[in-house]
């Protein structure tokens, strides 16, 4: 590398013509969704079987991240914990929903 070029090397590793294929393809997988859910939106408008609420697909995507934001946040205070020197458990309520117990810091 030059010294005094601004360049990044992110940029530098990355041609733009990937970008821009990523760019594109994204973009073309978002549409393809959305219209995979117009469809199936439009059809179960008419069916209002026991089945249903399977095929709400925007709500098992907030319920679903939901879960995830959470226990990335108590993973990730897990990690830090443990780097700031405490001793962590990662324990159960209801055997289902992790929680995290942290005691004393570590002796140095």
């Amino acid at each position: 590398m030059v010294p005094g070029n601004t360049v990044s090397n992110v940029a530098m590793i990355i041609p733009p013509f990937i970008g821009a294929y990523l760019l594109i393809s994204y973009g073309i997988l978002v549409l393809s969704l959305i219209g995979i859910s117009i469809k199936v939106s439009l059809a179960m408008r008419y069916h209002t079987g026991f089945l249903s609420p399977l095929f709400e697909f925007h709500a098992w995507w907030h319920i679903l991240a939901g879960i995830g934001t959470y226990l990335g946040i108590v993973f990730g205070a897990d990690a830090r914990l443990s780097v700031l020197g405490y001793k962590t458990k990662i324990k159960f309520w209801k055997r289902c929903f992790p929680y995290l117990v942290a005691t004393d810091p570590l002796p140095h």
